[in-house]
């Protein structure tokens, strides 16, 4: 009787150890490593941000604790100011971060040309300082170009057509689009390449590089036709 005493206490003890290890445990699976506090800007135990180059089409990056806790310090600095209507330029490389919060919820922040846009809502402008240093901050946790960007720099860098801006081209700028038959006519490729209605999905149109002319009137940008089965550069439509 005595030892089945002892080996129910010692089975009692044994689940109120798990149950305490258990209950530990959950208390610290909802704790988040950061929280967003800026303004109307509220997040709170935040467990994991994703980030992806939207009109890249790229793959998706986990961020590591430290760069969670550099980014949500990052966004907590930002001098922020709501404009609903805010528009932002159509070319460049926006970025869009998805939070996901212990309690299940998740939020996708784009960042776009100094403009924050919150689950496709709410937009709030951002200074051009708080703006570079975000890109300085995307550049460390993106630090790889497209493969279709690298092939269209490669392109550009050997041909004798870019020789005058070849060297001015941003390629942390860009922006990769199917395209319609129509989208690709109305371009004016100058190419040898036969695209037609039924194959012009094998086709990307790649911009890379700032629409904004220098002092003299120059665009530092190009836009190429990349072929996505062979991944080569098949041409390039003549800008300004």
């Amino acid at each position: 009787m005595k030892e089945l005493r002892k080996h129910s206490r010692r089975k009692i003890g044994i689940l109120g150890l798990l149950l305490v290890t258990i209950v530990t445990l959950s208390g610290c699976a909802k704790e988040g490593l950061a929280d967003i506090d800026n303004g109307e800007l509220r997040f709170e135990e935040i467990m994991a941000i994703k980030v992806s180059a939207m009109l890249a089409d790229e793959e998706v990056i986990g961020l590591n604790d430290e760069e969670i806790k550099d980014f949500v310090s990052l966004v907590n600095s930002f001098d922020l100011k709501r404009d609903d209507e805010a528009q932002s330029d159509k070319y460049g490389a926006p970025f869009v971060f998805t939070l996901e919060q212990s309690d299940g919820g998740k939020t996708k922040l784009q960042f776009f040309d100094n403009i924050l846009m919150v689950n496709s809502k709410a937009r709030y402008r951002i200074s051009e300082g708080d703006g570079t240093m975000l890109m300085e901050y995307c550049d460390r946790v993106y630090q790889y170009e497209p493969e279709l960007v690298k092939i269209c720099r490669q392109y550009i860098e050997g041909k004798k057509e870019f020789s005058t801006k070849a060297g001015n081209i941003d390629y942390s700028i860009y922006r990769i689009e199917e395209m319609t038959f129509d989208d690709y006519k109305s371009a004016a490729f100058q190419t040898d390449e036969k695209v037609t209605e039924k194959n012009v999905g094998d086709y990307r149109m790649v911009t890379v590089g700032d629409t904004q002319p220098d002092e003299i009137g120059m665009h530092n940008y190009a836009v190429l036709l990349v072929d996505t089965r062979d991944k080569e550069v098949k041409g390039y439509a003549p800008t300004k």
